[in-house]
């Protein structure tokens, strides 16, 4: 069985993927890669998988390290899990 992850609060505050991950990661203590993957995972049940995969194109998130403080990170995974969000975004990539 697979996990997976992803916000359905839709109806009353904007969705925020990055707060939840923190959330989990803070509150259960849950291994910061396997929430990372989880959400990754969970973006199938939208219908295109955000894997990277040979063959397949890729859908990539420019994320600005440098303006803000994942630059310093040691562990980019519990970086992102844990810190990053929406504004940390510069472009979407997205090769369907």
């Amino acid at each position: 069985m697979q996990d997976l992850f992803g916000t359905d609060n839709g109806m009353f505050v904007q969705p925020d993927l990055w707060r939840e991950m923190a959330f989990l990661s803070t509150v259960y203590r849950i291994p910061p890669a396997m929430i990372f993957r989880a959400a990754v995972e969970g973006s199938r049940l939208a219908g295109t998988p955000y894997f990277i995969s040979e063959g397949s194109p890729a859908n990539l998130l420019v994320i600005r390290a440098g303006d803000s403080n994942l630059w310093l990170s040691r562990d980019i995974i519990r970086t992102l899990v844990t810190r990053a969000g929406n504004c940390d975004i510069v472009t979407k990539v997205i090769n369907s």
